[in-house]
C-alpha cells in the first residue's frame, strides 16, 4: 500500500486474474475502499476476458496484455464517474474526471 497526501494510493499486483474468485476479491475490496481509481499489473488475462472484471461499481477504462495468459495492466474506474479524453497541440492526454 502507498499513502499519499491526497488521499489513499493503492497498487496491485493481480498475479493473474483468470480465478473467478480472485476477480470478485479485487473488485469487492476495491468496493470497500471507495476507491475511484485503480491501476493493476499483472493482470495475465486474454483481451476476450477484460470484462470480467467489471461489475455493478467497477469499469474496465484501459487494458492492455499481448494477446496471450501472460502480463497486461487494467485501469479499473468507478461506474459512477465520467472520463473525458482531450489530446492536446502537443500530443500529450489529459484526462478530466467528473463527478456524475
Amino acid at each position: 500500500f502507498f499513502l499519499s497526501s491526497l488521499g489513499m494510493s493503492i497498487l496491485l499486483s493481480g498475479k493473474g486474474l483468470n480465478s473467478p474468485l480472485k476477480c470478485t476479491s479485487i473488485l469487492d475490496f476495491l468496493h470497500r475502499q471507495k476507491l475511484v481509481l485503480a491501476l493493476l499489473q499483472e493482470t495475465n488475462l486474454r483481451p476476450v476476458d477484460v470484462n470480467r472484471m467489471e461489475n455493478k461499481y467497477c469499469k474496465t477504462t484501459v487494458a492492455s496484455g499481448d494477446g496471450s495468459k501472460q502480463k497486461g495492466v487494467m485501469i479499473l474506474m468507478k461506474r459512477n464517474y465520467n472520463i473525458q479524453e482531450k489530446i492536446n497541440s502537443s500530443f500529450s492526454v489529459e484526462l478530466d474526471i467528473l463527478l456524475l
